[in-house]
């Protein structure tokens, strides 16, 4: 979906009005962002212009389910850390509750952070991981073909895998 929003993003704008903001430039201002919906997506696939094929035929993929298939993932660690992709709550190893205020029935008026006391217990230490996920994306060929590849991708992940990150691939 973000492949096919990117692809759109540049091409969304052609024969449409100056003033139209791209979709990456939406997110400058809440009020710019909030006119973003699901339309977009209703938009690329009702298209026929040629600019937006692309991010059609995605989507399309996308509606009827022929998705790139899982082929594994590593974990990261200290040891074998590298900047790969960062899974985190937006805040990176920061505990995004401590940047959240609440209020209390005796002052109601009155926002504050939660105190370390009120934390559950059961809260994860780590607020990110690291992860490397490899998807083969299907080239619509038959099943049994394609399946055949997907267990290939598995066999070759797996053989790069544990030399590089460990037995916990």
């Amino acid at each position: 979906l973000a492949e096919a929003l990117i692809r759109a993003d540049r091409n969304l704008r052609e024969r449409k009005p100056e003033d139209m903001l791209k979709i990456s430039e939406a997110i400058k201002t809440a009020d710019d962002y909030s006119k973003l919906t699901d339309e977009i997506f209703e938009q690329i696939l009702s298209s026929t212009a040629d600019n937006l094929k692309e991010s059609r035929d995605i989507l399309n993929k996308i509606v009827r389910r022929k998705l790139p298939k899982f082929v594994g993932e590593a974990r990261l660690t200290e040891k074998n850390k590298s900047k790969v992709l960062d899974l985190d709550h937006g805040m990176k190893d920061k505990n995004p509750i401590e940047y959240v205020y609440f209020y209390s029935k005796r002052k109601p008026n009155k926002a504050s952070p939660i105190k370390d006391y009120q934390l559950s217990s059961f809260l994860p230490k780590r607020f990110n991981e690291e992860l490397v996920r490899v998807y083969y994306e299907r080239t619509d060929g038959n099943e049994e073909e394609e399946k055949k590849k997907v267990e290939e991708a598995e066999k070759c992940f797996q053989k790069w895998c544990i030399p590089t990150f460990g037995p916990h691939c």
